[in-house]
């Protein structure tokens, strides 16, 4: 039971909602935090599993645990939501068919607990979408919801460059410009394909990747150990500044922050413009639950997209009209290959290096695009993840395993692409109301279907990214022998629903936008949201840290306005 009475409650201790309840906290105010999963200590994630420690690096965590036992989204298979998703060219509007995608790590710290780390500042361009690539985006014969529906954002690019230079150095970001870590080493793949494009005095080049991974002592924790397990998994040395390990335990230091594991906040309740309280589900909803209200005079949504935007909908607070629309997935893709040496990526940090060279490319051909992405080398983690879903989305068993493991898996130089997802009118995200979850809650319907410049600029990466390797020596599934191949394609899709934004768009105009340029809805006193929906166009890169510098911002401009209240802590709280 929570009894105590907060200036503040927080939903979701991911990237957002922990770098809001940090801002809160260094003010003096006392902080609820609010996680639908449970809090995970360090003892819990153990060494070993099947391979352990003498699969050539010390630490390597549990793989089975991991990824057949989903440990970080422990109730994923007892989740319910579905999924409508099409490309151009496919038919329109398809039938909904559960999904387990999308989600993310259900635990203390959020999806930063799972996440491989990659943490780059966006362009100038990511934020004038509109003003500087509105006219080329219009596509002849398109119909409108289908048209990219671009806003430029209404905090300019440099108002952010303080809040990107606080994150960093809060969170701690090797290779990042204002955390002093130096970057994180190359694997063998990224070496060899950097000097392959250095020697040719190729256009693009080969950078270090910008990493929440500890290159060096930071935060009285460990540096890197490079046991390869890192994306999907958390980190047994902590190395990973997750933030489990920087903003949330730096917040309890204070004093000032309650962090309640397993709470699911299922709908808020006020009038017109307050809320006043949060009906909460605590404890297990199939066994030993209790239903609670919970009073606070600041609410901050942090949920991920989805679910904020599923919590917001079923509470009934945003314009209708646009709250759920407008939602963004990043497009993957780029090509794989076989090096011809081993490059053992898997005992190294995950993609520390990256290709930024086209992010700005543009063509207005027949198959026209206005922006693409990055490029980031992957990695495979231990050999139970990497032999899933190789070939058809199939397990690999018997001479296919073998082939798998004598000739690909050591010889890994991939590159993938992480591609911006165009905002349109179509791609939502709504309550499905004939159907109940464990909490009692309706579950969500996720409709989405790239725009046409999503997939075209995802073809031409794909080919700079085939023209690279091969460059560097690989043997892509072009040139491949018939038996190797099947393990060398790559498709571009938005399908798994990776680094989801938008769908709250902030903005100036309430006829527009369902937040204000603060992040706090349109025509509500003491509702804000935090996390990646309040992006109105997607990002090139990986959206983590702009999503906590903005919450670094959100939660700096909430402190000023309780203390520009004359708000007592607590005490006029619970008046």
């Amino acid at each position: 039971m929570i009894r105590d009475t907060y200036d503040a409650v927080v939903i979701g201790t991911g990237a957002g909602g922990a770098c809001v309840a940090y801002q809160l906290c260094q003010v003096g105010m006392k902080v609820l935090a609010l996680e639908k999963g449970p809090r995970i200590e360090l003892d819990a994630i153990v060494e070993g599993g099947v391979f352990g420690k003498g699969f050539h690096s010390q630490g390597r965590g549990d793989e089975l645990k991991y990824t057949r036992e989903r440990f970080l989204q422990r109730n994923v298979s007892k989740e319910i939501r579905f999924m409508r998703y099409s490309e151009p060219g496919e038919p329109e509007n398809p039938p909904e068919r559960p999904t387990s995608d999308g989600w993310m790590s259900q635990l203390v710290g959020g999806g930063t607990v799972h996440y491989g780390g990659a943490s780059f500042r966006p362009d100038p361009v990511d934020t004038r979408m509109r003003s500087m690539l509105g006219s080329a985006s219009n596509v002849p014969g398109l119909a409108p919801q289908y048209q990219a529906a671009l806003e430029d954002w209404p905090v300019d690019f440099n108002e952010y460059l303080p809040w990107f230079e606080e994150a960093e150095r809060l969170i701690g970001i090797a290779g990042a410009p204002a955390s002093g870590l130096p970057p994180l080493p190359f694997n063998k793949a990224e070496m060899r394909v950097a000097s392959a494009l250095k020697a040719a005095k190729d256009r693009a080049q080969v950078t270090p990747t910008p990493m929440a991974i500890n290159s060096a002592d930071h935060g009285g924790r460990d540096s890197c150990h490079h046991s390869g397990l890192c994306q999907d998994y958390a980190c047994r040395f902590e190395a990973k500044s997750d933030m489990r390990v920087t903003l949330l335990r730096e917040a309890e230091k204070t004093g000032n922050l309650t962090i309640q594991p397993d709470v699911f906040v299922r709908k808020l309740i006020g009038t017109n413009s307050r809320i006043t309280e949060l009906e909460c589900v605590i404890g297990d909803p199939e066994g030993d639950a209790e239903l609670q209200t919970i009073k606070a005079p600041i609410i901050i949504v942090a949920c991920e997209i989805v679910e904020s935007i599923r919590l917001l909908l079923n509470s009934g607070y945003g314009d209708p009209n646009l709250l759920g629309r407008y939602v963004m997935y990043h497009v993957t893709g780029g090509a794989r290959s076989i090096a011809p040496t081993p490059t053992t990526t898997w005992d190294n940090a995950p993609h520390t290096a990256y290709i930024r060279t086209f992010y700005n490319d543009a063509d207005a051909g027949s198959r026209p695009f206005i922006k693409t992405g990055i490029l980031l080398f992957s990695t495979y983690g231990g050999p139970l993840q990497a032999m899933a879903g190789k070939i058809d989305g199939r397990y690999l068993w018997g001479e296919q395993a073998l082939t798998f493991f004598d000739e690909v898996y050591p010889f890994k130089m991939d590159i993938s692409y992480i591609g911006e997802g165009m905002p349109t009118a179509y791609n939502r995200v709504e309550l499905k109301k004939d159907t109940l979850d464990r909490y009692r809650m309706p579950a969500t319907v996720i409709t989405y279907r790239p725009h046409p410049f999503d997939l075209n600029a995802a073809a031409y990466i794909e080919n700079e990214c085939v023209r690279i390797l091969k460059l560097a020596g690989g043997v892509t599934q072009d040139i491949a022998p018939s038996h190797l191949a099947p393990f060398l394609g790559k498709s571009a899709t938005a399908r798994r629903m990776f680094h989801g934004t938008g769908g709250c768009r902030f903005g100036t105009d309430p006829k527009t936008s369902v937040l204000d340029r603060d992040c706090r809805v349109h025509g509500m006193d003491n509702l804000y949201v935090a996390d990646g929906s309040f992006m109105p166009t997607g990002l090139g890169v990986n959206p983590t840290l702009t999503i906590q510098a903005n919450a670094l911002r959100v939660g700096r401009a909430i402190a000023d306005r309780f203390a520009a209240a004359g708000a007592s802590p607590v005490l006029q709280a619970a008046e």
